[in-house]
């Protein structure tokens, strides 16, 4: 596969999830609701990946590298406090 054809993977991927997720949070979901449908579709999405294990420690290390580029929209405090 060219890393032509990666990218164009990638950024559909990418798409999609954000338009998947973003209906999710649209609906009217209470924020408890809205963090358990999340919580479950992203722990059965990992179900379905070949290396589950290998790609959730890939997962939660990109997701510290990028909360620490950005505040968390959730989080009660800003980043430091």
């Amino acid at each position: 596969m060219s890393q032509e054809d990666e990218a164009k993977r990638t950024n559909w991927a990418q798409g999609a999830a954000e338009s998947i997720i973003d209906d999710v949070l649209a609906a009217r979901y209470t924020a408890e609701d809205q963090a358990a449908l999340l919580r479950e579709l992203a722990r059965r999405a990992l179900l379905h990946l070949p290396n589950s294990g290998d790609e959730a420690r890939i997962l939660a290390r990109d997701l510290h590298v990028e909360t620490l580029r950005k505040a968390n929209l959730f989080d009660d405090e800003p980043p430091g406090g």
